[in-house]
């Protein structure tokens, strides 16, 4: 009996060990560290004013605009909006965990009640009680930290620029696009046939527009909708893929960079994909002259990089191999702010690295790579859920082979 009550306090001090390694590490981020003091600030203020339910919407709105910044929301809407916003949370870290975390997804299960709960108030009261439940209650407490930090950045994101504001202004992007670099009304199906080495970079690609290619040992088929531009007197075909940084993704990188979110450009986002390198790099050069032209104004840029060098010193986890002709335009939009817009044009076989390989380079790999420093340790801490993020675990391992498994699903 002695052993048994020995050994359950040497596991508590352990895990209080560990809770506070993790609480240390969260302190010194640059936005975790700042986002966990001002939650504790406000719950502070709900202790001391201790509102009736009647009154709940009127001292959150109150009270975050003090403890943060006045919100362009007023009371219902801003109670409102923490709260859907909550729920999406829980949709975008489903939708990870399936794509990416499938091997662990067992250990991942959360706290019923805390998912549950879409009130920032209730998140506040969970997040600091102490039920006297040992790991359960640890569980609950980490969780409701997480998601209450979570969802305020995403709240921060959001009221910046909302939903429907960020569609309004993708689409006055696209079409600013279209009308300036795009050939009217003119489109095409490309068939593409790729050859496959032991990595699934293609070693071949034969592409067509008049049907299947013919191509020995091809291990991938693919068909894209591709419309035409206007470059260098001809014109090519481009795959053209839009899109817009959910405010839980912005916000995941926001976390990896310690920077605010207003310091990032890419919200929205567009790439062109052309057949090969020498067309993309003469695309590059002929869209960022287009956009100087039409008074558009330039933010940032990447072009002539050297293969075999990294892209980014800062970032180890970038493949070598990876190219970059990326550039962030202002494009002025009459009675309303300019629209900030990244712009990726890339090679046929670049898209099919980035998809199907099992390179660094593939882009579901570099994801997990990033979000195993900085985002899954913080989230799903080991001293609560038991994964190790460390890279030669046997999680780690398990999650490395499913990501493998997963490219060779796309065919």
């Amino acid at each position: 009996m002695k052993d048994i009550l020995e050994r359950k306090n040497v596991q508590k001090e352990v895990l209080l060990g560990d809770r506070k390694r993790w609480f240390d590490a969260m302190n010194r981020h640059t936005i975790l560290g700042d986002e966990y003091r001002r939650m504790k600030k406000m719950y502070a203020e709900l202790l001391a004013k201790a509102p009736s339910e009647a009154l709940e919407k009127e001292w959150f709105s109150r009270t975050y605009q003090e403890v943060y910044k006045p919100s362009r929301y007023g009371t219902e809407v801003l109670f409102r909006r923490f709260g859907q916003l909550k729920a999406r949370l829980a949709t975008e870290e489903r939708a990870m965990i399936e794509a990416l975390l499938l091997p662990v997804s067992r250990h991942l299960r959360l706290n019923s009640q805390v998912a549950a709960t879409t009130s920032p108030l209730a998140l506040l009261r969970l997040a600091f009680a102490d039920d006297g439940n040992g790991a359960i209650s640890l569980q609950g407490q980490t969780e409701a930290v997480t998601q209450f930090i979570l969802t305020r950045l995403m709240l921060s994101v959001d009221e910046a620029e909302s939903e429907v504001d960020a569609g309004e202004s993708m689409t006055f992007a696209l079409e600013w696009m279209l009308n300036a670099f795009f050939v009217p009304e003119k489109s095409a199906k490309v068939y593409c046939a790729v050859k496959l080495n032991s990595e699934r970079r293609p070693v071949k690609i034969h592409a067509s527009i008049s049907g299947m290619p013919t191509l020995r040992g091809a291990k991938f088929q693919s068909e894209l909708l591709c419309r035409y531009v206007w470059c260098a007197g001809e014109t090519l075909w481009v795959a053209l893929d839009d899109r817009i940084k959910t405010d839980f993704m912005s916000v995941l990188k926001m976390v990896r960079k310690k920077r605010p979110a207003h310091e990032e450009y890419d919200k929205h986002g567009v790439t062109f994909t052309v057949e090969n390198s020498a067309k993309a790099d003469v695309l590059a050069r002929e869209l960022l002259a287009g956009f100087l032209a039409r008074g558009c104004e330039k933010r940032q840029m990447f072009i002539d990089q050297v293969a075999g060098e990294v892209l980014d010193i800062s970032n180890p986890d970038t493949d070598p191999d990876f190219r970059a002709r990326r550039f962030v335009f202002r494009i002025p939009r009459p009675d309303n702010a300019p629209v900030t817009i990244e712009l990726n044009i890339q090679s046929l076989e670049e898209h099919l690295i980035a998809t199907i390989s099992h390179s660094t380079a593939n882009h579901d790999w570099y994801s997990i790579k990033r979000f195993r420093e900085t985002h899954f340790p913080w989230r799903y801490p080991q001293f609560v859920y038991g994964v190790r993020w460390q890279k030669s675990s046997k999680h780690w391992k398990r999650i490395a082979e499913w990501v493998r498994v997963r490219q060779e699903w796309k065919q």
